[in-house]
C-alpha cells in the first residue's frame, strides 16, 4: 500500500492498528509487545517514501480508544504517522468530539458517518446518534483543515445515504474546509 501511494502521489494511506479476537483476548501487553514493532517498521517505510502512514480507530479490540492511539503515535514521534479519525469507530468505543479534542494535531483527515455505539456500523449521517454539531466544534477547537470524507455502507440505497448525510451535516453546522495548500 505504501508503495502504491508513493507511486501516485497519495499522500496518506489509512491502516488500522491491528486486531485482536474477541474470544481469545489476549493481554494488552502481548499484542502491544508484538505490534509495536512491526508497526514502526512499516511507519519507518512510508517515512521513507514520504507516505503518511494513517492509523484509523477502528473497532478491532486492539488501539480502540483515542488515547491509547494518541499515546502511541506520541511515542513513535513522526511526522509520517498520524490518525485517520473516524466519527462511527470513535462512538463505539467513545464520545466521538472528546476522541477529537484527545487527537488533536494528530489527526490528518476524518471519516464521517453515523452510529448508536452499539454495533460497528457506518450509518448514513443522522440515523444513530452522533452529534455531528459537536464534532464540528471539536474539529474547530483542535484547527483542524484537512479533509473529511463520508464513509456510509448503506447500501438499500446508497444514493440516498450521500445525499442525506450532505443535508444532515449541513444542519448540524459543519462546514467543510479544504486543505490549505
Amino acid at each position: 500500500c505504501i508503495d502504491a501511494a508513493a507511486a501516485i502521489g497519495a499522500p496518506i494511506v489509512v491502516v488500522g492498528p491491528g486486531r485482536r479476537h474477541p474470544l481469545i483476548l489476549e493481554p494488552i501487553e502481548l499484542s502491544n509487545r508484538l505490534a509495536y514493532p512491526a508497526m514502526r517498521e512499516c511507519i519507518g517505510y512510508a517515512e521513507s517514501k514520504g507516505v503518511i502512514y494513517g492509523f484509523e480507530n477502528i473497532t478491532s479490540l486492539y488501539m480502540v480508544r483515542s488515547d491509547e492511539i494518541a499515546e502511541f503515535i506520541d511515542e513513535v514521534d513522526s511526522p509520517y504517522c498520524k490518525v485517520v479519525y473516524d466519527s462511527a469507530n470513535a462512538r463505539y468505543a467513545e464520545d466521538p468530539a472528546e476522541a477529537v479534542r484527545v487527537l488533536g494535531d494528530r489527526i490528518c483527515h476524518v471519516h464521517l458517518s453515523d452510529s448508536d455505539g452499539t454495533v460497528p456500523a457506518h450509518w448514513p449521517v443522522g440515523r444513530g446518534d452522533i452529534d455531528f454539531g459537536s464534532v464540528a466544534s471539536a474539529l474547530t477547537d483542535i484547527q483542524y483543515t484537512g479533509w473529511s470524507m463520508l464513509e456510509t455502507t448503506w447500501m438499500d440505497d446508497p444514493d440516498w445515504a450521500i445525499t442525506s448525510s450532505t443535508a444532515a451535516l449541513r444542519t448540524h453546522g459543519w462546514e467543510p474546509v479544504a486543505p490549505r495548500s
